[in-house]
């Protein structure tokens, strides 16, 4: 089931600070390559929340948002958002004995054409390619820069020193791995794909025998 949440990063500093015994010997245009790096990679990390965030709207968008549709668009929304914060059990640590009560139908009120849809999924197309075309490519040249100014370097280190660069600087790699593998995962279903897990979620959150 797909959910509407934001992707919580956790990053361990010690994997991206550089530590102060390798700043003391690191080159001058090291250095500088480092900051920039590390500068990049913030404005990038930036770029792609920007990305996710979008995608965090596919089911709201599955509604037209023009004037025409003011009205419906923010029923529709706040219908979404009732449904995914159903919890089936709201307490998972301390489980109660009876399921959580299901939505009772009368709340939701949905509003989806596919022609919204499509030009909601057209804008994210172009945004992802903004994304890559810009942003990514520029932190791909900056990491780049780090090892044509390392490679440049190498003579200025004592193995154990390389030895030590470069296990700092595959764990800092690794922590950007963090957010530069989300992208990967931020690929809108198609319409036939979103209406079955919108129809799912009704199916498993919405109380469809209710009664008044």
């Amino acid at each position: 089931m797909s959910e509407i949440s934001n992707t919580r990063y956790i990053f361990d500093m010690q994997n991206i600070r550089l530590p102060n015994h390798l700043y003391n010997i690191c080159p001058r245009p090291l250095l500088d390559a480092l900051k920039n790096v590390r500068h990049v990679a913030s404005r990038t990390f930036a770029a792609l929340k920007h990305v996710e965030r979008q995608y965090n709207k596919r089911f709201y968008r599955m509604c037209p948002r023009d004037s025409e549709h003011e009205h419906h668009y923010y029923i529709h929304v706040e219908s979404v958002r009732r449904l995914f914060n159903w919890k089936a059990d709201h307490e998972p640590c301390c489980p109660t004995l009876a399921p959580s009560m299901k939505l009772p139908p009368f709340m939701l009120h949905f509003h989806i054409e596919e022609a919204a849809y499509a030009m909601y999924a057209a804008e994210y197309a172009r945004l992802r390619m903004e994304y890559l075309d810009g942003p990514h490519r520029v932190w791909i040249d900056a990491t780049g820069e780090v090892f044509d100014k390392l490679e440049s370097s190498g003579a200025e280190f004592s193995e154990m020193e390389m030895r030590q660069f470069c296990r700092w600087w595959g764990s800092f790699l690794r922590e950007m791995r963090k957010w530069e593998d989300r992208f990967d995962e931020l690929v809108l279903p198609s319409w036939e794909e979103i209406v079955g897990e919108l129809y799912d979620a009704i199916e498993e959150r919405v109380e469809l025998d209710y009664c008044c």
